[in-house]
């Protein structure tokens, strides 16, 4: 029995010698998986940091991309800005002297209907039949676009060949607006 009992232990020690050598190996294997783990983890994590790295790099270059695109719209805004300004103030002046040529232009305008109304008027005065020793008086009306105007002259007959006169006109209800005028005619023959 001694015997068998001997084999048992042996046996039972060969088979703890096995396990604890299957034991070592698996302890070996996991260090080993273990190792490369942490190794492809600091070589991942080495990886990590030069790419964070690179993205810092990148987002500062944008981020001064960034503020000289802002300090430049800033800029443009100032500059469209302070144009836009002089613009509107060359546009007011301009405006300004369109509204004064307007006001301008139409009191010409009215100048000139007053002007025609009065030369009509001396039109009308008519002094070609005067003869020699003969004084003639006058009158005569115009009417031009709204204005009207009278005229009145005067005629005298030196001789048969020369004759003076004078004619003074006015717009009705305006003293404003009058003119004067004299002429001298002169008949002479050819033949």
């Amino acid at each position: 029995m001694e015997s068998m009992l001997k084999e048992k232990l042996k046996k039972k020690q060969k088979q703890e010698k096995q396990q604890t050598k299957h034991t070592i190996k698996e302890l070996q294997i996991t260090r080993k998986l273990s190792t490369m783990k942490q190794q492809q983890e600091k070589q991942q994590t080495k990886n990590n940091d030069a790419a964070i790295a690179e993205n810092k790099a990148a987002i500062k270059k944008y981020d001064t991309a960034i503020d000289t695109n802002k300090k430049a719209i800033a800029d443009e805004v100032k500059r469209s800005t302070e144009v836009d300004a002089r613009h509107d103030a060359a546009i007011a002046a301009n405006k300004a002297g369109i509204e004064a040529n307007a006001s301008a232009i139409k009191h010409l305008d009215s100048k000139l209907n007053k002007t025609t109304a009065m030369m009509t008027a001396m039109n009308n005065v008519d002094f070609q039949d005067v003869n020699a020793g003969e004084v003639a008086i006058g009158a005569g009306v115009g009417h031009f676009v709204g204005s009207q105007a009278v005229a009145v002259g005067v005629a005298y007959g030196v001789n048969d060949d020369l004759k003076v006169h004078a004619k003074l006109s006015g717009v009705a209800g305006d003293a404003h607006y009058n003119a004067i005028g004299g002429g001298v005619t002169y008949k002479f023959r050819t033949r």
